[in-house]
């Protein structure tokens, strides 16, 4: 008995150690989020926006990066870097003074053309590699004709997303980033005649870019603490 208790302990041991590896690693892909939640500034002071993006990060690609550096979803890494998707929302400021105050909702699908993105990717002493900041931009497929999303002599506008690492909003460049950026371009439209495109200030605004865990990690990290919730009951002793 004494032998078999060793033998069980020693798995309950195991399943904890893989447990907590489920939760903190990918086997297949990471999934980071970047968010923004800036004003968009001159010309447009009435207008408000926030974004999210999911970024898709193979570990392959992960897994041929030797040093802190920039890679592109191209050479060694092409197809394993994407979007998985992202949402811009304009809002109103200044609520009912430009009249109903309608949130519009720009969004970006898998099957839009292929984007071309890069990665900050910083590996430390133990060669653990954690993404820094992405950068790339698509093209939200909508317009909006909201009053305050839109130049005074415009009738709609299409809007530019840019994931940017960068802290001066220049795209490209080897700098390592402090955090990640975002800005969104205003093209504006009267009829069919193009009026131009205003990015929405020169101010930095930094994003929040975090991991998503896998799902099988939570479930395996569940598993390995409900395993010591029952080797915890069974240890306890009976009351006389």
């Amino acid at each position: 008995m004494a032998k078999l208790g060793v033998n069980v302990r020693a798995l309950i041991l195991a399943l904890i150690g893989a447990g907590v590896f489920g939760i903190s690693t990918s086997s297949v892909a990471a999934v980071y989020k970047g968010k923004w939640d800036p004003p968009f500034g001159s010309p447009l002071v009435d207008l408000g926006w926030s974004g999210e993006a999911e970024f898709e990060i193979k570990s392959a690609c992960l897994d041929s990066v030797l040093g802190d550096g920039w890679v592109s979803n191209s050479g060694s890494c092409a197809g394993l870097v994407t979007i998985n998707s992202a949402t811009v929302t304009l809002y109103d400021l200044v609520g009912e003074q430009n009249g109903p105050a309608d949130d519009v909702t720009l969004s970006y699908g898998a099957s839009q053309s292929p984007v071309t993105l890069r990665m900050y990717v910083d590996v430390d002493e133990n060669n653990n590699k954690m993404v820094k900041a992405v950068e790339g931009s698509y093209f939200a497929p909508l317009v909006t004709t909201a009053s305050f999303a839109k130049l005074a002599n415009a009738t709609e506008a299409q809007y530019f997303l840019s994931f940017n690492g960068n802290l001066n909003n220049a795209p490209g460049g080897d700098y390592v980033p402090l955090e990640a950026y975002s800005f969104l371009k205003s093209c504006n439209f009267s009829g069919q005649q193009y009026l131009g495109c205003s990015n929405n200030d020169s101010v930095n605004h930094p994003a929040v870019m975090t991991i998503v865990p896998e799902p099988q990690g939570y479930l395996l990290g569940l598993a390995s603490l409900a395993v010591v919730g029952v080797w915890s009951r069974r240890r306890r002793p009976v009351d006389a």
